[in-house]
């Protein structure tokens, strides 16, 4: 009996790289990865100059081991929906197909990784034209640079074609293409960047939506399914709340919507609505459907146009802000280009509810649009959310702080022993007033990023400018500097009389045991004391003191 090995061709990877729907979804993929590696920064850059596509991230990295499982491909350990927690953040996993190198070959055929996990760097190359031209892909060497780092994250280099570079430019050039995808994320501690000719593109603050096109408000919605709560905000005033329970515990349903009325002859092209509320195919305004945290291209699934169909008085479509599933069950699957769900019990119980919960939600509003119209004669509008202290939806900003701890230390004598950072710090707080745990903090030394808060023995003089960071979500930088010295310790010279004379390095006390010797050392030192130039009386003493020691 002979025995036989699985073999396939290079053409395989062409063939599912192609296959990967478009580029935002691909895009989409790599920063799936960066999410996954609780990035809390990530960085899409497309460099016209070199034809490149960037995405920079300062996640955790990747090992060795990690890299094995990159390139291992449709075979990821992530479990797609389950909930992993690192240095205080909580994230669902959005990856799971082992799609991720195949998704860079989607832009170009060279790629280029380099990252960066506990002080190794790895970087390494792939050509996808090398990869297809072998009968065989698993005999395509690899090639993996290791060496020592302070660096930290994953950048993946891709080099692009030239149609694949005037693609991405048409396709940002669209306002719409770009805000979606700089806010793939319903995440308030990451922020995601897109720059391209010159300019920088960031995520927007999930709150702001709340104060969108505030003349034109008509009402504010929040609902949780855990609490089967529809709550209903108008003139800053809360409604009687309404319930609404869903089909299934496997999954959960929140929405924050801002629902509006537009009087004839009004545009909402002049109401300071974001774009980013734009439906992609005729821009009538949409909430955003994300599962999991991830943005999904999906309208259908809570459509604003739903009651179009029924008479005016069950419809308030003008509607944007989120609709959000969270789900870890293994039934949650999802078509190749990830807009539709791959239908089964599960996919046909959560399109329901959306539909149920979107239609009543439709229905609430327009019966108090049509209450408006009965009382007064017509439709007011004005700022909707609330602004009571018990619950409000747009907190006090303050100022986030990183309290240091002013009476430590900060002289130290050598050799010092390991100093951890961390100790300097009291508190920190961030701009609602909670406070964060110090794992979210970020160290520099001397201007350079430290993987870790601890400073490692010093054994020469110096001194080491310390800064504190880290990203709060609403205000940006916190940052906080401290200086750290290191000397040689300074010890006294002792005779008969106990004040000190002079100063020498030493680890340990000096006592000096002539008396003549110490006598004289006190004399040179008031006399050297009073300013006065008795500069050869002092040196006739020196000189004494050496002939009198030897």
């Amino acid at each position: 009996m002979k025995k036989k090995h699985l073999e396939f061709a290079g053409e395989i990877i062409n063939h599912l790289s192609v296959t990967i729907p478009s580029n935002i979804f691909a895009l989409n993929e790599l920063t799936k990865n960066s999410y996954d590696a609780f990035a809390t920064d990530i960085q899409i850059y497309i460099d016209q100059s070199n034809s490149q596509l960037i995405i920079k991230d300062n996640g955790i990295g990747m090992s060795e081991v990690d890299v094995n499982k990159l390139l291992r491909i449709g075979n990821s350990t992530k479990k797609y929906g389950k909930k992993n927690t690192y240095n205080n953040l909580s994230r669902y996993v959005q990856g799971s197909k082992g799609l991720g190198f195949l998704s860079s070959f989607k832009f170009g055929d060279v790629v280029h990784w380099e990252t960066n996990k506990e002080g190794k760097k790895i970087k390494f190359d792939l050509n996808k034209k090398d990869i297809i031209s072998k009968r065989n892909a698993s005999s395509y060497d690899i090639f993996l640079e290791l060496s020592n780092t302070d660096d930290i994250g994953t950048t993946i280099t891709i080099d692009l074609d030239k149609n694949q570079l005037n693609a991405l430019i048409d396709y940002f050039s669209d306002e719409k293409n770009i805000t979606k995808a700089v806010n793939a994320f319903y995440d308030v501690n990451i922020n995601l960047s897109l720059h391209i000719s010159n300019k920088k593109f960031v995520s927007k603050s999930i709150s702001s939506f709340l104060n969108e096109g505030k003349d034109y408000q008509f009402c504010y919605v929040t609902y949780d399914s855990s609490n089967s709560n529809i709550k209903i905000y108008r003139n800053q005033q809360q409604l009687q709340p309404e319930k609404f329970r869903i089909s299934s515990k496997d999954y959960r349903i929140e929405v924050e919507l801002m629902i509006y009325y537009f009087k004839q002859g009004v545009s909402k092209r002049f109401t300071n609505i974001s774009k980013l509320f734009y439906r992609d195919y005729d821009d009538a305004l949409t909430p955003l459907l994300y599962i999991n945290n991830n943005l999904f291209n999906n309208y259908k699934y809570f459509d604003s146009n739903i009651n179009r169909s029924k008479r005016s008085a069950e419809s308030m479509p003008q509607i944007t802000g989120y609709v959000k599933v969270y789900c870890s069950s293994s039934e949650l699957e999802f078509n190749s280009d990830r807009t539709n769900f791959v239908e089964n019990e599960l996919t046909r119980n959560i399109i329901k509810d959306l539909n149920d919960l979107n239609t009543r939600i439709q229905k609430l509003a327009s019966l108090i649009k049509e209450e408006d119209r009965k009382n007064t004669g017509e439709i007011s509008t004005g700022t909707a959310y609330i602004k009571d202290d018990e619950e409000n939806i747009t907190p006090k900003i303050k100022t986030a702080k990183i309290n240091l701890n002013v009476e430590k230390e900060k002289n130290f004598f050598l050799p010092s022993k390991q100093i951890d950072l961390k100790q300097y710090i009291t508190s920190v707080i961030n701009s609602s007033g909670e406070k964060i745990d110090l794992e979210a903090l970020k160290f520099l030394i001397d201007g350079k990023e430290s993987i870790t808060n601890i400073i490692p023995s010093i054994t020469e003089p110096c001194e080491k400018q310390i800064s504190v960071q880290f990203i709060d979500n609403i205000t940006g930088l916190v940052n906080e500097n401290f200086k750290l010295y290191f000397k040689n310790q300074e010890t006294k010279i002792e005779g008969t009389n106990p004040n000190q004379l002079l100063t020498f390095f030493s680890s340990e006390s000096y006592r000096i045991s002539i008396h003549v010797v110490a006598s004289l050392i006190n004399q040179v030192n008031k006399i050297y004391s009073l300013k006065e130039p008795f500069y050869e009386t002092i040196a006739c003493t020196l000189r004494t003191i050496l002939e009198l020691s030897i």
